[in-house]
């Protein structure tokens, strides 16, 4: 194909630098309307006056966060366990990015979805309305429950990770998560009364050990006293106890008797002796008292109650002399 000589005589003009070059090439199109040009960025708004939205109570509060994007919040606090922080019960959050309001409500830090948002004091209104769940008890009632998978610490109580927030008492998780908490309060209340019950045992069986022991070194006592005893003559015991008092004498003599015997059924008293047994009141069976049909033949004694006919005849010598 051979070239126009006219091309050759007249070519094209030349571009002076690379700016026009490129307003060149994005000149606009025929009919197409040019671009406007860039405009300063302006503040973001809300569509309605953040300062005139009605409160449902008096508690509830508004905050503005500075900077971009722009965050209005509308929240009602609870005192927690410690006093420095305050945690947001029902917090209504409105949120713009890019000419476009985000509206967040969250419920005890759960995200809740209203049905039919309308105005922002009819959204107040509803999210006022709702009932927050009480969860699944008090940490303290559950102390020894730590941080877990399956559930969450807010104010001071216990909620399921899957609660709604919103529920007139208790929601179905956190009624799941307390039966839970209580079963495991209950096995651990039953695993220290069991570890108390074998201390007690231990201690028990510790304390009944030493008593056989002694048992066993008394039991010893008494039977090397009653070898030593046996190897004594009765005219060499006589001749000891011959300086007592009868009383005392007859109580050697008895228990001497008695250590000899097997049993103390058969034996035969003294009526002193009989008498210093009632007086002493001695009931037990390893001591020299009486039986009972031993007793009996005492019963027809008449005594007169210290005044007897030789204390009557020596109170009268007295009186005579005097």
């Amino acid at each position: 194909m051979k070239r126009n000589p006219d091309e050759r005589l007249c070519p094209p003009p030349a571009l002076h630098n690379k700016r026009q070059r490129m307003d060149e090439v994005l000149q606009p199109l025929p009919g197409e309307e040019p671009d406007e040009p860039a405009t300063t960025t302006t503040e973001p708004r809300l569509p309605f006056n953040h300062a005139d939205v009605a409160f449902p109570l008096d508690s509830w509060r508004k905050h503005v966060f500075s900077g971009v994007p722009l965050k209005v919040a509308y929240r009602v606090c609870l005192p927690g366990p410690d006093t420095s922080l305050l945690c947001a019960a029902k917090l209504v959050l409105f949120t713009v990015t890019d000419h476009t309001v985000t509206l967040e409500v969250f419920v005890r830090g759960v995200k809740v979805v209203l049905d039919e948002p309308g105005d922002p004091s009819s959204i107040l209104q509803a999210v006022f309305s709702m009932h927050v769940s009480s969860g699944a008890g008090f940490h303290e009632e559950f102390p020894f429950t730590r941080f877990h998978s399956n559930f969450t610490v807010w104010n001071g109580s216990l909620y399921n990770k899957k609660c709604t927030g919103t529920s007139s008492e208790w929601c179905v998780a956190c009624k799941y998560l307390r039966k839970i908490l209580i079963n495991q309060r209950c096995r651990r209340k039953k695993a220290k009364s069991e570890t108390h019950l074998a201390r007690k045992i231990q201690s028990k069986t510790q304390a009944v050990r030493r008593l056989k022991a002694k048992v066993k070194s008394l039991d010893e006592q008494v039977a090397q006293l009653k070898a030593e005893n046996e190897k004594i003559e009765e005219a060499a015991l006589l001749r000891k106890i011959d300086n007592l008092h009868p009383k005392q004498k007859a109580a050697i003599l008895q228990c001497f008797e008695a250590a000899s015997r097997k049993s103390p059924k058969g034996m035969r008293y003294s009526s002193e002796w009989v008498f210093e047994c009632v007086i002493m009141r001695m009931k037990s069976p390893r001591l020299m008292l009486p039986s009972r049909t031993c007793l009996r033949n005492f019963k027809k004694y008449q005594s007169s109650f210290g005044f007897t006919p030789p204390f009557s005849q020596e109170l009268q010598k007295n009186r005579k002399d005097g």
